[in-house]
């Protein structure tokens, strides 16, 4: 009877003492990486960042306020149409146009593209 008592006992020692080890081993693993990756800056601009915000959702930030960002800086995804509609032989007046931004904003991505491919 008290073997039994003594050896449930101990069990229930090295049980209390292991599922703390556990939960921290798990916050360390698992819940802080995510953490790191939020408020972490994805891209630079003059005049604005990219950030994985406290949501996890990537969000735009004026360095100065009140200066918002143009459309091609704000949106990756226009900086892959104007390269596309550059290679498919659209000048870039054109492009600036048709996206309505400058023809300065262009003429930079067309350029930041080249020097990124060697091209």
């Amino acid at each position: 009877m008290i073997s039994g008592v003594l050896i449930y006992g101990l069990l229930s020692v090295f049980a209390l003492m292991v599922v703390p080890l556990v939960a921290w081993i798990w916050i360390k693993l698992v819940i802080q990486p995510v953490r790191r990756e939020r408020n972490k800056i994805k891209h630079t601009q003059d005049n604005a960042i990219v950030i994985v915000n406290a949501l996890g959702n990537m969000e735009v930030v004026p360095l100065v306020e009140g200066l918002r960002p143009t459309i091609v800086e704000a949106d990756p995804t226009s900086e892959l149409a104007i390269v596309d509609m550059y290679n498919h032989s659209v000048t870039q007046k054109t492009i600036a146009e048709g996206l309505g931004i400058s023809q300065s904003t262009v003429s930079r991505v067309v350029a930041k593209h080249k020097k990124e491919t060697g091209g």
